[in-house]
């Protein structure tokens, strides 16, 4: 199974909070440390956007399955291919977890499944600078253009469907 997004990549923001003390000497959650450091941070860990190019790198190379030669059904968020010995379920993160439940119950022939959450950034000491990163940042257009117009957002996302995450990102929230 596989879970993706073409979301901006805000997980790469919450490793800039955990490596921020050792990346510049100041925690994050220090008041001195501004938000457009954060920022400039974030474009730094995210210049090359590894998830673009993970089906590739990673799944083509240790599978040999090329997951862009099949037809992905963009509205209804998932996809299961079987390859030789290799049974695959890709499915859209943006699904409603009722959704995810269902279509992983199917999969696995299961009668019951349940997604946990766990990790969650509200509980972490970077909650609150976290949350004004999501309020304030408007990304820039390069990193918007390389997320929605890579091989990856094309193939698994409609127009309509980037067009949303780039007007979510364009402005803040």
């Amino acid at each position: 199974m596989n879970a993706f997004s073409p979301d901006i990549n805000t997980d790469r923001f919450k490793k800039v909070m955990a490596d921020y003390e050792a990346i510049t000497g100041k925690s994050p959650a220090d008041n001195n440390t501004s938000l457009e450091e954060l920022i400039e941070q974030f474009y730094e860990i995210n210049h090359n956007e590894r998830g673009l190019i993970w089906f590739d790198d990673e799944f083509y190379r240790l599978l040999n399955i090329n997951v862009y030669d099949y037809e992905f059904p963009k509205t209804q968020g998932f996809q299961h291919i079987i390859k030789g010995r290799f049974n695959i379920l890709i499915y859209k993160l943006e699904l409603p977890d009722e959704k995810k439940v269902q279509i992983i119950c199917d999969f696995l022939n299961l009668q019951n499944f349940s997604i946990r959450r766990v990790n969650m950034t509200n509980k972490k000491k970077y909650s609150n600078i976290y949350k004004t990163f999501l309020q304030n940042i408007v990304v820039r257009d390069y990193y918007l253009n390389d997320m929605y117009n890579s091989k990856y957002g094309s193939h698994f996302y409609g127009a309509d469907e980037i067009d949303k995450f780039r007007a979510k990102w364009k402005k803040p929230a």
